[in-house]
């Protein structure tokens, strides 16, 4: 089954870690693809590396921000988890989000179904119509990723949170498209991937993004910044 497997909220890969800092804001990835593909040193600046354009997270009457399972900043505007619980709301409060696009099949707990309606986000669940054996197969369709491009590509949904069950196949491969449409060398897109997935990760998802063909997709006229300028035109 997808991402069910070891989807505890408050325990997750090294980036999903409460934080006490007053001041600092975090940063979860920016990586340079022309760079040397190295998983130590994405994972330190996965880590250390802070921003002032994005989001601060401080305490706040004592209580601690928790992102959610495999929480991650993909670029300014657009966010990365698996299924976040009650401890995670009042982070979630701090990103502002306008739009959620939910990968999975699994059913939203009502407290998040709940804390989405009180927060006036749009629940967008985009999921292809397929029998079980093929969930388990393919957890992620080319009609997933389409319909997934043509919310992020409108800068009306922003900001905009990607999840599924567990923050690792079905998110893992979509936010792989996308770095396909940023141009990043496959070597270090998989490396990304890896870092979320752990050792659970699958090959079928490396295959489905090394074949993913990104003059597919449709740029419209006004696309996010994150999108090459190349494929702007």
């Amino acid at each position: 089954m997808d991402d069910k497997e070891d989807n505890h909220n408050n325990s997750s890969i090294e980036t999903n870690t409460a934080v006490s800092s007053a001041s600092a804001p975090i940063r979860i990835l920016n990586y340079n693809a022309n760079q040397e593909s190295d998983t130590n040193t994405m994972r330190r600046r996965a880590l250390t590396e802070t921003t002032n354009d994005w989001v601060s997270v401080p305490r706040r009457r004592g209580r601690l921000l928790i992102p959610p399972a495999n929480f991650g900043l993909v670029e300014k505007g657009l966010t990365r988890s698996g299924m976040p619980n009650e401890l995670n709301f009042l982070f979630l409060k701090r990103l502002k989000l306008k739009t959620v696009l939910y990968l999975a099949h699994e059913e939203i707990p009502a407290s998040l179904e709940s804390f989405i309606e009180q927060e006036g986000i749009n629940l967008m669940t985009l999921v292809p119509n397929e029998d079980e054996v093929a969930r388990q197969w393919r957890p992620i369709s080319e009609e997933v990723v389409r319909m997934a491009f043509d919310a992020m590509l409108d800068v009306s949904n922003y900001p905009v949170h990607v999840m599924c069950f567990g923050g690792r196949h079905r998110t893992g491969t979509m936010i792989g498209c996308v770095r396909r449409l940023q141009q990043w060398h496959l070597s270090a897109i998989f490396e990304e991937y890896q870092m979320y997935a752990t050792n659970k990760g699958r090959l079928i998802n490396e295959q489905f993004i090394e074949l993913f063909d990104p003059d597919l997709v449709t740029i419209p006229p006004n696309p996010p910044s994150w999108v090459p300028s190349k494929k702007n035109s």
